[in-house]
């Protein structure tokens, strides 16, 4: 596999995260997911080392935006029944703090 996609883009890829040219061995995440056909689909534009990273984060953060959004999209809406409608906030207002404390836990943490 890297045979042929070094044939394709040449021994080096530009990392937008690290901001220089890295050999391919630090794309293998991007190149295998976008290999098909025994050619690449898509150049990666970041390292594993980011790909690893936002993986990372994106469990943290997803959970709190998906929260926001839900409640946004609520309390737009009209309620048909006003206790139905008051007690979703509530579950939802509860599900976001409980989102907000686990990512700032993990943002504690990993500043340790």
């Amino acid at each position: 596999m890297l045979e042929n996609i070094k044939q394709q883009v040449g021994e080096c890829l530009f990392c937008s995260h690290c901001h220089g040219s890295k050999p391919l061995v630090n794309f293998l995440k991007g190149l295998t997911k976008n290999y098909a056909d025994s050619r690449l689909v898509k150049i990666p534009k970041v390292c594993d080392k980011m790909v690893t990273i936002n993986e990372r984060w994106n469990k943290v953060n997803n959970a709190v935006a998906n929260t926001k959004k839900s409640l946004a999209r609520l309390e737009n809406m009209a309620p048909l029944d006003p206790e139905e409608h008051y007690e979703k906030v509530l579950v939802l207002q509860a599900k976001l703090e409980d989102a907000l404390k686990a990512r700032d836990e993990y943002r504690q943490m990993k500043a340790m």
